[in-house]
């Protein structure tokens, strides 16, 4: 579904996961891209494996981050088209409670993991070069919620009839771990 950016749907987005979001102060923030030889095996599958492969790239990620970084909650959704709108180039976006820096090796140190793993799980050859991670770290308000409005952005601006088909009833937006529901202001009046 497309969703204008800044429109009603985008400020509702933001808004559900804004208390969430306060409480990954600092916020870690780690894109995964899926390689292009896993998204051409994802395009010649049906829609029901394909779903399926998605949420196992995301589960590996989450089960990743809780052994390596030792995170406690998080907000995971997929990106699903490139620049141009148009073009199936999912990419998951993590945002985590981690108070640490990930250095580059650490980072090259996954990325090859996740290579293997890959590999190792479907039926695809991965070259190194067709995917990236990305990491940062905020801790301002204000570039959170810029990650926020980032992240609950609709990606999908032109309709593919082909990808539109295997998100569709896509369960995207998740949350880890357990959240405080008060949101942050966790204090409480005691007479």
């Amino acid at each position: 579904m497309y969703v204008e950016q800044n429109s009603w749907f985008h400020k509702r987005r933001i808004a559900r996961w804004w208390d969430k979001a306060l409480q990954l102060n600092p916020l870690g923030y780690l894109v995964v891209t899926v390689p292009a030889e896993l998204v051409s095996y994802i395009l010649s599958c049906d829609k029901i494996h394909a779903q399926e492969i998605l949420k196992n790239l995301r589960t590996y990620w989450k089960r990743k981050l809780f052994r390596d970084l030792k995170i406690s909650k998080g907000l995971m959704n997929y990106h699903w088209a490139g620049d141009d709108g148009f073009t199936f180039k999912p990419h998951l976006n993590i945002c985590m409670d981690n108070n640490r820096w990930v250095a580059s090796s650490e980072l090259n140190s996954w990325q090859q993991d996740y290579l293997k793993w890959i590999e190792k799980i479907y039926p695809v050859k991965v070259c190194a070069n067709t995917m990236f991670l990305n990491y940062q770290c905020k801790s301002k308000k204000k570039n959170i919620l810029h990650v926020l409005k980032y992240i609950t952005r609709s990606t999908m601006r032109v309709y593919n009839k082909q990808y539109a088909e295997i998100i569709k009833g896509f369960r995207n937006f998740i949350t880890i771990g357990n959240f405080n529901k008060q949101g942050v202001n966790t204090s409480s009046n005691s007479s």
